[in-house]
């Protein structure tokens, strides 16, 4: 409407196989067909996708997940569990929330100020690891991922966070720019019969220099997590075509 707003209304119909590479303290092995009727709204001002200059952006996307039952194999140390209920786990049917608010600011000539917030919950407790949102890293490559900058792709998994976001850019030129980021999530506040993270609270930090080529933007980034504490870097070359996976 007046191209700043859309309302939909959709289905996803998925199947999702998970087969680990590695043994760990716990694995699962399976897979899970689901369909997902959905809501969405969402309200675009910005003048562009990529390193907007001015506008807002917000996305509100309720949505009803119905599993149905789940062909998994878990393993602890290396042995098969075979009562699952034991776990707590069930194949119940649940609600699950995204929203997603984002302006940005330009400060002066050239300086440019991003803020968002972010939160996705899965209000259901025993839909482990098939559902989970998945932490990290720049960009989003994978389903279900929520970007956080100061640790790597999918390093942390959760059912429910809420994320702050603040990030001060500085356009040398028409096509370098460079950019420092500051974020903090808070995340697995809801009750999870599974696992449970040991870190509630992320934080992180990276600092980005940027070039816009004519196959897409170039950047460079080193991110930093007070709870990894190790220093990463990131490289992102190509243009990204919508703002999520799925």
């Amino acid at each position: 409407f007046k191209r700043r707003q859309s309302y939909a209304a959709g289905l996803h119909l998925e199947t999702v196989y998970l087969k680990p590479l590695s043994e760990t303290i716990l694995d699962v092995q399976g897979k899970n067909t689901y369909v997902q009727p959905y809501l969405r709204y969402e309200y675009n001002t910005q003048d562009r996708l990529f390193l907007p200059r001015k506008g807002s952006y917000v996305l509100f996307e309720p949505s009803v997940i119905f599993s149905r039952p789940r062909d998994v194999i878990l393993k602890s140390n290396g042995e098969r569990i075979l009562n699952l209920d034991s776990l707590g786990l069930n194949d119940g049917n649940f609600l699950r929330m995204k929203l997603q608010v984002q302006k940005v600011i330009p400060l002066r000539r050239r300086h440019y100020l991003t803020m968002q917030g972010e939160a996705a919950m899965n209000l259901n407790s025993s839909q482990f690891v098939f559902h989970d949102f998945v932490v990290g890293g720049l960009q989003p490559v994978m389903r279900n991922q929520v970007n956080f900058t100061g640790i790597a792709d999918a390093a942390v998994r959760t059912n429910s966070l809420v994320k702050g976001l603040i990030n001060w850019r500085y356009q040398f030129s028409g096509s370098v720019y460079a950019g420092l980021t500051i974020n903090a999530m808070y995340c697995s506040f809801l009750r999870e019969e599974f696992y449970d993270n040991p870190d509630k609270f992320l934080s992180g930090y990276g600092l980005t220099l940027g070039i816009e080529s004519p196959i897409g933007p170039l950047e460079f980034t080193f991110m930093y997590s007070d709870q990894s504490k190790i220093l990463k870097n990131y490289v992102n070359l190509g243009f990204r075509f919508s703002r999520a996976m799925f």
